[in-house]
C-alpha cells in the first residue's frame, strides 16, 4: 500500500540554475489555511515553499513536480497521493516545460478534536509522527482514486467553506482505515479485563473535546471502579497516565489557540482547562520552555513573515 521514493533527483533533474542560498531568499509561499480541498497551480519552473505546521496530502493531477526538502529529494508522479510530514523547509518545483497542477489539503490533528476518538487521534498521530520523508500512496488506492476524480476543485467553492471540507475528510477517513491498530495491539497481545472492556467502550464513544473536560472519577463511575484502578487501567490501555494525557491534548489546544493570536492568555487558559493564566503558564514553560506570550510572539511574527 504504501510507497517511499528514494531520495534521487539531482540538482540537474530539479533544474538549478542558481546556488540554492540565492534562490531560496525569493521563493514564494504556498500557504493552505484549512482543511478544505485546494488547486494548487504551479508556472513551468515556478518553486514555492510549504508553509506553516500541517501534514500536506497532494495529489498532482497534471504536469511534473519535485519534491525537496533539507533531507530528501523525490519525484511526484501523476495520481499518486503524497503525505508530506511536517516541519523543515519544505519546496514544490514544477518541472521546466509546462505547469503542474495539484489538488489537496493540509491537516493540523487537533483540527479534528471534535470528530476523532482517543484511539482514533493516537492511531492518526503515531501515523503522522513516523514519517521522517514524504510517503507515497499508489494511485490504485482508494483515496488516491477519491481525489484524481472531483471533476473540478473549483466547483466546491470556498475550500473554507463545508463541501470542500468534506471532501478532505473522506479522503482521510479512507487513508485512516488502512491504519489498524487492534485492542490486543495496544494490550501486548493478552485478553482485555472486564474493566478495560468497559473503558473501552467508554472512550470509544467520546470525542477528543469531551475528554479536555473529563475528570478521572467520572471515567472510574463509567467503569465501575475506584478513581485509582481507573487510573491504572488507562495507563494499561493507552500507554500514559489519564492526567497526562489530558494534558498533551489541552496543550495542543492551548499552543494552536495563542499562535492564532486571537484570544488573550487568561482565555485560553479558560478555553482548553487549566483555570487561570498562572497555571496555563507553569504548564507551558514545562513543556515549551517559553511562557504563553513569548510562543504567541514568536508564533505571530512568523505568521506575519510568511506573508
Amino acid at each position: 500500500m504504501w510507497a517511499c521514493r528514494a531520495r534521487g533527483v539531482t540538482e540537474a533533474c530539479c533544474n538549478r540554475h542558481v546556488p540554492e542560498t540565492i534562490a531560496r531568499k525569493h521563493v514564494a509561499m504556498l500557504s493552505v489555511e484549512n482543511m478544505g480541498i485546494h488547486s494548487i497551480r504551479l508556472a513551468p519552473a515556478e518553486e514555492k515553499r510549504l508553509a506553516g505546521d500541517g501534514y500536506y496530502f497532494l495529489l498532482l493531477r497534471h504536469g511534473q513536480v519535485y519534491w525537496l526538502d533539507d533531507n530528501s529529494n523525490a519525484i511526484l508522479e501523476p495520481g499518486n497521493l503524497v503525505v508530506v510530514p511536517r516541519g523543515g523547509e519544505r519546496y514544490l518545483r514544477s518541472g521546466r516545460f509546462e505547469e503542474s497542477v495539484l489538488v489537496g489539503f493540509v491537516l493540523c490533528p487537533f483540527w479534528l478534536e471534535g470528530l476523532l476518538t482517543l484511539k482514533e487521534k493516537m492511531l492518526l498521530e503515531n501515523w503522522l509522527n513516523s514519517l521522517k520523508y514524504p510517503h507515497f500512496i499508489q494511485r490504485d488506492h482508494a483515496a488516491a482514486q477519491f481525489l484524481s476524480v472531483i471533476d473540478s476543485v473549483d466547483s466546491l467553492g470556498d475550500p473554507s467553506e463545508l463541501p470542500a471540507r468534506i471532501k478532505a475528510l473522506e479522503v482521510l477517513a479512507l487513508l485512516l482505515g488502512e491504519i489498524k491498530l487492534t485492542q490486543e495491539d495496544l494490550l501486548n497481545g493478552r485478553a482485555l479485563t472486564s474493566c478495560e472492556a468497559r473503558m473501552r467502550r467508554f472512550f470509544d464513544a467520546l470525542t477528543v473535546l469531551e475528554l479536555r473536560a473529563l475528570s478521572l472519577e467520572r471515567v472510574a463511575e463509567s467503569c465501575g471502579c475506584s478513581s485509582r484502578h481507573a487510573g491504572r487501567v488507562f495507563r494499561r490501555c493507552f500507554g500514559s497516565s489519564f492526567r497526562t494525557k489530558q494534558t498533551d491534548i489541552r496543550m495542543e489546544k492551548a499552543a494552536a489557540l495563542l499562535a492564532d493570536g486571537e484570544m488573550a492568555v487568561e482565555s485560553v487558559a479558560e478555553t482548553c482547562g487549566f483555570g487561570d493564566g498562572q497555571s496555563l503558564g507553569l504548564a507551558f514553560r514545562r513543556r515549551y520552555g517559553v511562557s504563553p506570550r513569548e510562543w504567541a510572539r514568536s508564533k505571530g511574527a512568523r505568521s506575519k513573515a510568511q506573508h
